[in-house]
Formats: structure tokens, C-alpha cells, sequence
């Protein structure tokens, strides 16, 4: 009987771990949590990334001297907007006229903590650089939220890995 009740105490033991019993969440190993309770969601970056609040968005940049960043912005959705196609067509233009030379590199249906979304990869030039961006967006309880990788294009793969494992990370509050 004992053995029973001490097998069950490490089983609410790991069950409280995983699912954390009522606590915050806590960021995971090697990253540290850039949003704050205001916000809808939990933005993990890796430790070595510099979070950037200055600009009223949630964003982090790699170093001084490598820009490489992310940005998370949430909206309330324009109620003529029905998907996120329809989102897309309408930023489209801005980008355009911002980024004469965009190229799509990649367009595909994806995930952002299990909600849909859209993914879009793309390169476009500004002030002589060549940029690769990567955005996520999508839709939750009428917020758009639109996630931004940004880097110079030869550094893009350098940080891909980091993007990816915040993408993992994040989460809606």
C-alpha cells in the first residue's frame, strides 16, 4: 500500500511539472521570456538574443552586429477581413511598395501553437542589403497576430534553427 501511495505521489509530482498546476509559465531552458502579462501571448527568445521594447513591439535582435531579428504584433481584425488570405491581399501592396523587388521564396499553410496559419517566405532589398523574411500569421479570438523573422540573406540560416525553436516556444495566454 505504501509503494502504491509513493507511486502515486511522483506521478502528481510529474503531472504538476507538465502541466504546471496553476502556476506561470516558466521559459524553457536556455531562453528567457520577452512578453509581458499584458500581452496575449508568451515570447521565448534564446538567452544570447537582446529583447527590444523600445518600439512598442514585441521584438529581440541577435547582436550589434548581426540584426537578425523577430517581431510579434497583435491586432484587432478588421471585421472586412473574413481570412487570412484576405489579410495577406491586403498588406500585399504596402509590402510591394515598400519592396519593389520582393520575391517569394515560399507560401505554405502553417501552425502557430496549433492555431492556422499562413507562412510566407520572402527576399526583398532596402538600402543596397539584400533581406530574407520569414511571417506567420493568424488569427485568434478576432486578434491578427503576425510573427517576423528578418535577417540579412546570407545570415538568414544562421538563426533559422533559434527561429524555429522559438515559433516552438510560443504560446497564447
Amino acid at each position: 500500500m505504501a509503494r502504491i501511495i509513493a507511486v502515486l505521489c511522483v506521478l502528481a509530482l510529474a503531472l504538476c511539472g507538465m502541466f504546471s498546476c496553476g502556476e506561470e509559465s516558466s521559459a524553457p531552458m536556455g531562453f528567457k521570456e520577452i512578453s509581458d502579462e499584458a500581452l496575449t501571448y508568451h515570447l521565448y527568445v534564446p538567452d544570447d538574443w537582446t529583447a527590444d521594447l523600445s518600439t512598442g513591439i514585441t521584438s529581440a535582435f541577435y547582436s550589434g552586429i548581426d540584426p537578425s531579428n523577430i517581431s510579434v504584433t497583435a491586432f484587432e481584425l478588421d471585421y472586412g477581413i473574413t481570412s487570412l488570405d484576405d489579410y495577406w491581399a491586403m498588406i500585399e501592396p504596402d509590402l510591394k511598395a515598400v519592396f519593389p523587388d520582393l520575391a517569394y521564396v515560399d507560401q505554405s499553410d502553417a501552425k502557430l501553437d496549433g492555431v492556422d496559419a499562413k507562412q510566407y517566405i520572402y527576399t526583398a532589398s532596402m538600402s543596397g542589403k539584400s533581406y530574407k523574411f520569414m511571417q506567420l500569421i493568424a488569427v485568434k479570438s478576432n486578434t491578427i497576430y503576425t510573427f517576423t523573422y528578418t535577417a540579412e540573406a546570407d545570415k538568414y540560416d544562421e538563426h533559422i534553427e533559434d527561429v524555429l525553436a522559438i515559433l516552438d516556444y510560443f504560446d497564447f495566454k
